[in-house]
């Protein structure tokens, strides 16, 4: 199953190191450093991209209000969220139709690549409904 991803991470290996993975497994991938990176490519790209990493946690923007304002964009949009801090907000919230999904860091490629079909796929069972 592949599909396009946009990851915002501020750490750059992270986001490497995610990039090279989702790539590696099929999946188109645009990256951003920050939320304003971010919100300029998915104005650019929203009709492509499929689903968004991002970290909960940076500089400036926080990955909660990022979401927030890519939602009010694309509503069905569906967004991991990331961090090594546990979030009870998001963290077990996740309805078989729902649009937020946690994956605490560090996660292994295993975990991500697993986390990632998992949501595009309740997606597209949602659409079918």
């Amino acid at each position: 199953m592949a599909g396009t991803i946009l990851i915002v991470e501020d750490e750059e290996f992270v986001r490497k190191v995610t990039c090279e993975v989702l790539r590696t497994s099929g999946f188109r991938v645009f990256t951003a450093a920050d939320a304003g990176d971010a919100m300029a490519i998915f104005k650019a790209r929203q009709m492509e991209i499929e689903l968004v990493l991002t970290d909960m946690v940076m500089p400036g923007r926080s990955g909660k209000l990022l979401a927030k304002d890519l939602q009010n964009l694309k509503p069905e949009l569906r967004i991991i969220m990331t961090s090594g801090y546990g979030d009870s907000e998001v963290e077990g919230r996740t309805p078989d139709c729902g649009t937020i999904f946690f994956l605490p860091k560090p996660y292994s490629a295993e975990a991500l690549i697993l986390k990632v079909n998992c949501v595009l796929e309740r997606m597209r069972r949602c659409l079918a409904l």
